[in-house]
C-alpha cells in the first residue's frame, strides 16, 4: 500500500485514468478529477483509503471500469455525473461502509451494474434516475440509506438479489 499525504488533483491535461493507476493507495485528503478526464480504468482507484471529502464524478467522465473504485473510503458525498451511461460490476462495492454521505446518479445512467453499490452505507434517499432501464443483480444488495428508495419511471428490469437485504430507513 502506497501511503500519500494530502490532495490527488489529477489536471486538467488528463484524459485516461489507466488501470489500477491508484490501486491500494491510501491518502488522506482529496481527490479532484480534472475536466479532461473521459475515462477511469478497471481498478484505477480500487482500496484507496482514507480519503476525505466528497468523490464528485464530474460530467465530462464517459467511462468507469469495473471495480473503478471498490473498496474506496471517502467522507463525504459521492457524486456521479452525467456522461456516464452505465455504472458497472462492483464500480463501488465495498465490504465495509465507506462512504458516509448522499449519493446522487447522473441523469444519464442507463444501467446499474452488478453489485455496483453492494454494502454501501449512504443518507438520505436512494432516488435512481428516470433514464436507468436495468438495474442488475445485487446492484444495492446489503446497502444501508437513512432515506426512501425512489425508483425512476423509465425502469424495465429489476434483476434478482438487486436490492437483496437493504435497508432503507425513510
Amino acid at each position: 500500500t502506497s501511503k500519500l499525504q494530502g490532495n490527488i488533483v489529477i489536471p486538467d491535461a488528463t484524459v485516461s485514468i489507466k488501470e489500477e493507476a491508484f490501486c491500494l493507495c491510501a491518502f488522506n485528503g482529496t481527490l479532484t478529477l480534472g475536466k479532461g478526464v473521459k475515462s477511469i480504468g478497471k481498478n484505477a482507484f480500487g482500496s484507496c483509503l482514507n480519503a476525505t471529502g466528497d468523490l464528485i464524478i464530474p460530467d465530462n467522465v464517459t467511462t468507469l471500469g469495473e471495480f473503478a473504485f471498490l473498496g474506496c473510503e471517502f467522507s463525504g458525498n459521492l457524486q456521479i455525473g452525467n456522461g456516464i451511461r452505465e455504472i458497472p460490476s462492483q464500480c463501488f462495492f465495498s465490504s465495509i461502509p465507506r462512504i458516509k454521505g448522499h449519493l446522487k446518479i447522473g441523469d444519464n445512467v442507463e444501467i446499474i451494474g452488478n453489485s455496483a453499490f453492494d454494502r454501501f452505507y449512504f443518507t438520505g434517499d436512494l432516488i435512481i434516475p428516470d433514464q436507468v432501464k436495468e438495474i442488475k443483480q445485487n446492484a444495492f444488495s446489503q446497502a444501508h440509506f437513512t432515506g426512501n428508495l425512489v425508483m425512476g419511471s423509465g425502469v424495465k428490469e429489476i434483476s434478482f438479489y438487486a436490492f437483496n437485504r437493504s435497508e432503507f430507513q425513510g
